[in-house]
């Protein structure tokens, strides 16, 4: 199902994702390891310290443009397969019926004609 495949192309994602590196809790993790192991007589200077917040800041809105762009192709593809269930509905109702809704088509005109 659509739902099925979805969830697999977010994992697949996510495992691609991690393979490149680009996982913010990643960057987390070595940033903290890099703050608790530095020397302490040669601590990082700002210029460093505010470089790694800034890469930081941008792999997370990175990251964050890529799980909202996941749940827009998502919504998109629901309802391109929603909107094409009704067009199916509709032209099977309009092949099941069409006798019917030309015998109402005809009505419509013949009451066009009497009030006119």
């Amino acid at each position: 199902s659509t739902v099925e495949k979805q969830k697999e192309k977010e994992e697949e994602t996510k495992a691609q994702t991690r393979k490149k590196g680009y996982d913010k809790d990643t960057f987390l993790k070595l940033f903290v390891a890099q703050l608790k192991y530095q020397d302490p007589m040669e601590p990082m200077k700002n210029e460093q310290y505010m470089t790694q917040m800034s890469q930081f800041t941008s792999t997370e809105q990175i990251t964050n443009m890529a799980s909202s762009f996941e749940k827009f192709t998502k919504v998109f593809e629901e309802k391109g397969s929603f909107n094409k269930k009704i067009d199916d509905f509709l032209k099977e109702f309009q092949n099941t019926n069409k006798a019917l809704l030309d015998r109402i088509a005809s009505l419509e005109n013949e009451i066009k004609k009497l009030k006119a």
